[in-house]
């Protein structure tokens, strides 16, 4: 009888480390598609800016005066959002390190727990 017990409590012990290291994958799968979405994005607004800097130097080259000023206030906004996207992606980063120590140390215990059983 004990025997069953602990062989079922070591599959359930295996089980679940094997669903913890599948959340493990899961969370490093996301965040890598997040890291690249993110550097797409960046390459984006980058690419965007450049393009209105170069259409609002084509105003200002027209004798445009508010174009100087639409100039400055579209560095400022794009240094904000630059800014802002970086504080998140470190957040987040911060967030995926800590959830990934975190399924680890269940993973461990799982493996302990398991350890400790007799094998009959």
């Amino acid at each position: 009888m004990e025997q069953t017990n602990n062989s079922k409590l070591r599959t359930e012990y295996n089980q679940k480390i094997i669903e913890t290291e599948q959340q493990i994958d899961v969370l490093t799968h996301t965040k890598r598609q997040l890291q690249d979405l993110s550097e797409l994005l960046e390459g984006d607004l980058v690419r965007d800016l450049r393009n209105l800097q170069n259409l609002n130097q084509e105003l200002v080259s027209g004798g445009n005066r508010e174009a100087s000023w639409f100039q400055e206030d579209l560095i400022d906004r794009q240094r904000k959002l630059k800014q802002y996207l970086q504080q998140k992606n470190q957040e987040f980063n911060q967030e995926c390190f800590s959830m990934t120590e975190q399924l680890n140390e269940e993973r461990i215990q799982f493996q302990e727990e398991r350890n400790k059983l007799p094998w009959d």
